[in-house]
């Protein structure tokens, strides 16, 4: 699992996985809850779409100024990409 989105988001203390569902062929569907935690994803291995339920106003994309998320922002990285 290094270099997954799951391996990063793991590593903190403040962020719990509250839901897990395999999909098949590799693929799954998560949720998790991220209280306040800065993650940062160095190149993982798997494309991730993100759908911020709630919050979000911290996410942004580091190449896109200061445009930040928002509840119900959709974000896409692609494998290999950092964050």
């Amino acid at each position: 699992m290094p270099n997954s989105v799951e391996y990063f988001l793991g590593r903190s203390s403040t962020v719990s996985l509250e839901a897990k569902m395999s999909l098949g062929k590799g693929c799954s569907v998560v949720i998790w809850e991220n209280r306040n935690d800065h993650i940062r994803y160095e190149a993982p291995h798997n494309h991730t779409f993100s759908l911020y339920l709630k919050g979000g106003e911290g996410t942004r994309r580091l190449d896109a100024g200061k445009a930040a998320g928002w509840p119900g922002a959709v974000c896409i990285l692609p494998a290999g990409q950092r964050s």
